[in-house]
């Protein structure tokens, strides 16, 4: 059996990865993880388009050849959010905490959804930036999205998840509130305990 690389495998592979290490990491770090790629894609997103209006016609920033269909500004952006995600998840000065489950199950489900949000949001803003499209156009409809990328995915599932990078923003913050409101485990605020 052959097993040929595409895309799809591509993705498939970084969802089951990034699952099983929100497995490894535990509930409250998968969290930390997933709201410290909300501040990579507004730091990545802002820093990129900063940087994009002084450096795009420079020679010394055009270091990818152009026959890759990648362009020097999606690498910026990629290398930012991984950087500034990797920085938060570990040297991050800000903690998560979530109430306990009453159920073993429920907790091992909920670690599952976190993990599977977490490598939406990740590999969707990936995506986006290859793409050459900005965070910035979360607000717009998949046509929009479609037609500011300069890469054609023949994948359906890269296709479907550009389409959707609205849902795969959003979608984890809705559920980490919904929890939250569901949580069993009264919290004492900050002020309490100084």
């Amino acid at each position: 059996m052959t097993i040929t690389p595409t895309w799809d495998l591509f993705v498939i592979v970084f969802f089951v990865v990034i699952i099983a290490y929100s497995y490894i990491i535990g509930r409250n770090s998968t969290i930390k993880v997933i709201l410290s790629s909300y501040i990579a894609i507004l730091a990545s997103n802002g820093i990129g388009n900063f940087l994009n209006q002084f450096l795009v016609d420079r020679p010394f920033i055009q270091f990818l050849p152009e026959n890759y269909g990648i362009d020097s500004m999606s690498v910026l952006k990629i290398s930012i959010f991984i950087v500034i995600t990797l920085l938060l998840v570990l040297r991050g000065a800000f903690t998560v905490r979530t109430g306990n489950q009453q159920s073993r199950l429920i907790s091992l489900f909920m670690n599952l959804i976190y993990g599977f949000l977490s490598a939406g949001l990740i590999v969707s803003t990936l995506m986006i930036y290859l793409t050459g499209g900005s965070a910035d156009i979360i607000a717009g409809t998949g046509e929009t999205l479609t037609q500011v990328t300069n890469i054609e995915f023949t994948s359906p599932v890269i296709s479907m998840m550009i389409k959707n990078y609205s849902i795969w923003f959003s979608l984890p913050a809705i559920i980490f509130m919904i929890s939250s409101f569901i949580s069993t485990e009264n919290t004492e605020s900050i002020a309490e305990n100084e």
